[in-house]
């Protein structure tokens, strides 16, 4: 397998309740961010063959990327956008081009799911977690019980869940074990978490007067 790392970075996020995570690629001195996303999670077209979706971003034009579906043996990509993406020549031996590629790549994927981002990777992240959630809000200021819709419990999301992780872990670590509860964002004035507990007892509580 020339991405062993792969299966074992996505099994850490898997054990970890993580959906996806990002780390740094560099190319033919040109510096990428890796976004690195578990497929079962996202609504796409079936294809078992392939475990995760990567999303390659130029860091010199962060508008510039390519995403492909992959697995620890090869990648699933239009040839002539990767060639073009990544500025790799045409030969006629493209496939061992590719497998060197393959094996490079490797030795920059961690094992672990990088928790020290830098401030522009997590904007990255949150934006990428938004699209998921089509939510493009950032500031948590409360948090909601989830309803029952036809005699069945409705549940948050992991995008939902990793977003307010990554943003106001503090809030997360309240609501981890229970995801009947959301988290609400908008685009600004965010609240502290004692506020945001606050509100929710209040509310628990009239819930509760009027059952």
């Amino acid at each position: 397998m020339p991405m062993e790392n792969i299966n074992i970075l996505l099994t850490y996020l898997r054990l970890n309740g993580w959906h996806m995570t990002s780390f740094p690629f560099y190319y033919k001195k040109f510096e990428y961010i890796v976004l690195f996303e578990d497929l079962n999670n996202l609504n796409l077209t079936n294809d078992d063959k392939y475990s995760v979706l990567l999303t390659f971003i130029d860091m010199s034009d962060i508008n510039r990327r390519l995403t492909v579906k992959a697995n620890s043996f090869c990648f699933k990509f239009n040839v002539v956008e990767f060639r073009k993406f990544f500025n790799i020549a045409y030969t006629e031996n493209l496939g061992d081009v590719f497998q060197e590629f393959y094996e490079y790549f490797n030795k920059f994927i961690p094992t672990e799911a990088n928790q020290n981002v830098t401030n522009e990777e997590l904007q990255i992240i949150v934006n990428q977690l938004n699209r998921r959630d089509n939510d493009n809000n950032m500031c948590c200021y409360a948090v909601k019980r989830n309803p029952q819709i036809n005699g069945k419990q409705c549940h948050r999301t992991i995008f939902n869940s990793e977003k307010c992780r990554r943003l106001k872990p503090a809030l997360y670590i309240e609501f981890e074990h229970d995801d009947t509860i959301s988290f609400c964002f908008r685009e600004e004035n965010e609240l502290s978490v004692a506020e945001i507990l606050k509100n929710f007892a209040h509310n628990e509580i009239k819930n509760i007067k009027l059952s």
